[in-house]
């Protein structure tokens, strides 16, 4: 879906797609309102998480942490989130390609459970 003219809020029947493993990406778009914590349905994901550049203004569901098998790029950057880091999003122990952040309006300090990402190389 990425970089193209779509916009408004990130379906939450996006959370039905269980089968989907490989990528999620919604960068580059004109996508607003929350991230839907029905997205954390998506347990069997392993790809590629990029909700990057986008008009995205919530706190981030603690429902992402439920991504215990991602292996590349968790992407939550150049957003609007506010509030702070669920201490559940230290559960994607297998992540090993980016954690990103960064450009948010997040706030207080990061949680411990972040230090579980010992895999991430970047």
């Amino acid at each position: 879906l990425a970089k193209n003219s779509l916009n408004g809020a990130i379906p939450t029947q996006f959370g039905a797609f269980t089968l989907m493993t490989s990528f999620f990406w919604t960068d580059s778009m004109s996508l607003t309102g929350a991230i839907p914590t029905q997205l954390g349905s998506l347990t069997g994901f392993t790809g590629q998480f990029y909700v990057g550049i986008n008009n995205i203004s919530s706190t981030i569901p603690t429902e992402l942490g439920n991504f215990e098998n991602i292996l590349h790029d968790f992407s939550l950057a150049r957003l609007k989130l506010t509030g702070t880091l669920p201490t559940q999003l230290g559960r994607m122990s297998e992540l090993t390609s980016a954690f990103r952040m960064y450009s948010n309006k997040i706030s207080a300090m990061i949680p411990t459970q972040i230090g579980n990402l010992v895999k991430v190389n970047s």
